[in-house]
């Protein structure tokens, strides 16, 4: 064997493998404090926390010869109770060879001798020890037992209850359950090589250490709450069963567990929009409510254009109009009054001053307006200079004559009517409040309020006839039309989403929509123990992964390359020997290994050229063949070992 190849193999294996073969070369038995801290190695590795990893494995030790603890041999059996009909006087003595052959008349007692033999040796074909069926009275299954460990006599008390005696493992006993079992099935190897024997403990300690890591993952269940099961075929209830793991990130945990307004607003309108049993008339009373709203923008906006600053500049120029042609008229009524001469307004003054006014236009001032009276004119019939008054009077003779005094007051008065009359209507604050509750607002909404209160003291002051140069500001109206514009715009899109409804008749659709959001709302409240799950998860990682590097494939691998050189080998050549001494090589069998599983070689009798389909060699061999063949199979098997050990032969003859 190439020890450097074997130590380079080791070097491969996990850290704490390679410690744990340190240790169990150099103590053979582990104790419980190295496999604690084996363990501990163990998950050390798997947290990638591994310290030391040149660690020197003494291979050496298990070239050596073997040595022996004390040579076994048995020496007597007796005191045997209520074991099959067994009650011997005298203890049945083994003499002091290793080599025991028990023979006997039929019915004496020797197989029953053997069952108990192979039950305190830990024979795996052994048969159950029943007690005496000839006596009524149950009586406690017991024998006593002698033998030597060396230069040591070791009497014992044995029980059917009691385990094996593990000093006697190592007693071979032959008997015809043992023949049949060589033909019939697969066995392992009895003995090995201390080298082999090595790897099966190895392969005990990577069980243990493994059994330990699973009781740690069996101590630890899932504690998180089960969902709803209303909620299972959701994403969020998947995600939740399904992929929820160590790796879970905290950006998966936001979209999955975070429960915002808006996500609380969504559910809220799902609620009612199923709650809807006509998605059509809601969509409707929605849109009515807008139209209404938009009614109310549109109309205020009027209010405003209507009574707009440049709107009172326009009334208060005409209530200025009005004032003027008031004036003037009575300065023409109060002219005629004052007059010097009799007849003024008469019909004949008035011819007068047609003549005058025809001559002024044509000949005195040609091409200018009647009467002219301007600062250098001259009275067209006295050719005096116009004073003050005397322009105040031509002027009001020309207005007189024309009527126009009067009928601008008219018209002045008419006008501003006309303006005041089209002023538009404002709801009073209670109307106010009853269309605000009506198109869906708050009826306190004091913007509003308080714009149509000035709105209704501006047009006080516009229908006075005070002129006001000064008219009362207005509150501003952009910011509560933007934010009604935004309301008007929200509610549309709900509108259409109920067309949807009506539409597609996506019901189910909305209803996973709500259970989606309904399991995320529900997940939300479950933060803290799906935190405590990641971390539960992550510890089982850890554990799962430290199980593997106690996983001993290798090791059977390994074990089965070497024992293909140290056992198998040699075992077919000794059964191929066996049968020569035994002339029974004319028998087409063979042995050959079958399987290796954790760290134990099995082997099998087969039949050998054969033709046609496989045939297990039990179904072929006579009796006489089989018992010739099972007979070569222990000895080769046993002659493997030690061959000082005690040998046990039930009637081999």
């Amino acid at each position: 064997m190439e020890i450097e190849k074997l130590k380079k193999w080791f070097k491969k294996r996990p850290v704490w493998l390679q410690e744990a073969t340190k240790r169990t070369i150099e103590k053979g038995a582990l104790k419980d404090v190295d496999y604690e801290e084996l363990y501990e190695h163990c998950l050390n590795e798997a947290k990638n926390q591994t310290e030391n990893s040149d660690i020197v494995i003494p291979i050496d030790q298990l070239l050596s010869p073997e040595k022996s603890n004390g040579i076994i041999r048995l020496q007597s059996i007796g005191s045997i109770k209520g074991i099959d009909a067994l009650s011997p006087k005298e203890p049945l003595s083994f003499g002091d060879k290793n080599l025991t052959i028990i023979y006997g008349l039929n019915s004496s007692g020797k197989s029953g001798y053997v069952r108990i033999l192979k039950h305190i040796c830990g024979k795996k074909t052994h048969l159950p020890l029943i007690s005496n069926i000839y006596k009524s009275a149950q009586q406690e299954q017991k024998c006593a037992i002698e033998y030597k460990k060396g230069d040591e006599l070791k009497p014992k008390e044995w029980h059917v209850s009691e385990q094996t005696i593990s000093d006697l493992t190592c007693v071979d006993i032959f008997d015809s359950e043992c023949g049949v079992s060589y033909v019939r099935n697969e066995n392992e190897a009895a003995y090995e090589p201390q080298i082999l024997s090595f790897f099966s403990d190895l392969v005990k300690v990577c069980e243990k250490i493994s059994a330990q890591i699973q009781s740690e993952i069996d101590k630890n269940p899932t504690k998180k709450p089960a969902v709803p099961p209303e909620y299972n075929a959701t994403e969020a209830g998947k995600w939740y069963n399904e992929n929820l793991s160590a790796d879970t990130t905290e950006e998966c945990l936001n979209k999955y567990c975070s429960w915002t307004e808006d996500n609380k607003k969504k559910l809220a309108e799902l609620q009612k929009r199923l709650a809807q049993e006509d998605p059509n008339k809601k969509a409707e009373q929605i849109r009515q409510k807008n139209t209404h709203l938009r009614g109310l923008i549109d109309n205020t906006s009027n209010l405003l254009e209507s009574l707009s600053d440049q709107k009172c500049m326009e009334i208060n120029q005409l209530k200025t109009k009005c004032v003027e042609a008031k004036k003037t008229a009575k300065i023409a009524a109060n002219q005629f009054k004052t007059a010097s001469l009799e007849g003024v307004g008469s019909e004949t003054w008035k011819q007068l001053w047609q003549y005058a006014k025809k001559y002024s236009e044509k000949e005195a001032y040609k091409g200018q307006l009647f009467p002219v009276i301007s600062d250098d004119a001259l009275c067209v019939l006295c050719h005096q200079k116009l004073d003050e008054d005397a322009k105040i009077r031509f002027k009001s003779f020309e207005e007189f004559i024309k009527g126009e005094a009067q009928k601008a007051v008219e018209k002045a008065n008419k006008s501003l009517e006309v303006v005041i009359q089209n002023l538009p209507q404002i709801l009073d604050q209670e109307a106010l409040k009853t269309k605000l509750d009506a198109i869906g607002l708050q009826s306190d909404n004091k913007q509003i309020k308080d714009l149509y209160i000035e709105l209704e003291k501006r047009k006080k002051q516009l229908i006075s006839s005070d002129i006001q140069p000064n008219p009362i500001p207005l509150p501003s109206f952009e910011e509560w039309k933007e934010e009604t514009e935004g309301i008007i715009e929200e509610r549309e899109r709900k509108a259409k989403q109920y067309d949807e409804d009506a539409e597609e008749n996506n019901r189910e659709n909305l209803l996973a929509q709500q259970k989606e959001l309904q399991t995320r709302e529900w997940l939300s409240q479950q933060v803290n123990a799906i935190n405590e799950e990641i971390n539960r998860l992550k510890d089982i990682e850890i554990l799962k992964s430290a199980k593997k590097l106690t996983d001993t494939k290798e090791i059977s691998t390994k074990k089965s390359q070497l024992s293909k050189k140290l056992i198998t080998e040699g075992f077919i050549n000794r059964f191929n020997t066996e049968l020569r001494e035994l002339r029974a090589d004319r028998i087409q069998v063979e042995i050959a290994k079958t399987r290796t599983e954790r760290g134990k070689v099995y082997h099998q009798i087969q039949l050998k050229n054969t033709k046609s389909q496989p045939v297990k060699a039990i179904d072929i061999l006579s009796e006489g063949e089989t018992r010739i063949v099972a007979l070569s199979a222990f000895l080769a098997d046993v002659m493997g070992g030690n061959p000082s050990t005690p040998f046990i032969f039930d009637d081999p003859i």
